[in-house]
């Protein structure tokens, strides 16, 4: 993806962050406080980045996760000041940095640079016009609760 693309896709502070290689600041990004199961990816290619499994609260204000969900989702490099950064491998989009030393390592991301998506089992049906209903929904609801339940 050329400069002018990216320019197209990501609003101004995700430029400014992703291709410029900014931060934003720590406690106002959306994802610093998320708890919600799902997998994180790169806002400016959709690379799969984070599983929420990964993501944990540093107590800085931003997305800290263990590790990526793979090897080459992520590409580090370190600068002359000694502070790694953690890049998109597929769009080589900033993403955060490194932190920590050895075992006690993490990647701490700005919330601008990463897409959500939710994962887990839905039971909504669809009514004849193709949508669905706050029954339905509800419906569904009941039985995933029914299901976990039957489980314990």
């Amino acid at each position: 993806m050329d400069e002018q693309k990216f320019k197209e896709k990501l609003n101004p502070e995700q430029y400014r962050i992703m291709r410029e290689h900014g931060t934003e600041m720590p406690y106002i990004g959306k994802y610093w406080d998320h708890k919600e199961s799902g997998i994180y990816f790169c806002a400016a290619c959709g690379n799969k980045l984070f599983s929420s499994l990964a993501k944990f609260n540093s107590g800085e204000g931003w997305p800290a996760f263990r590790n990526p969900t793979g090897e080459k989702d992520i590409e580090l490099s370190t600068d002359a000041k000694g502070i790694t950064e953690a890049t998109c491998r597929k769009c080589k989009s900033h993403l955060g940095e490194v932190v920590g030393e050895k075992e006690n390592i993490y990647y701490r991301i700005n919330s601008v640079c990463l897409d959500f998506q939710p994962v887990g089992i839905e039971f909504e049906a669809e009514k004849e016009d193709g949508k669905k209903s706050d029954g339905d929904k509800e419906a569904g609801k009941k039985k995933e609760k029914e299901r976990r339940e039957s489980k314990s």
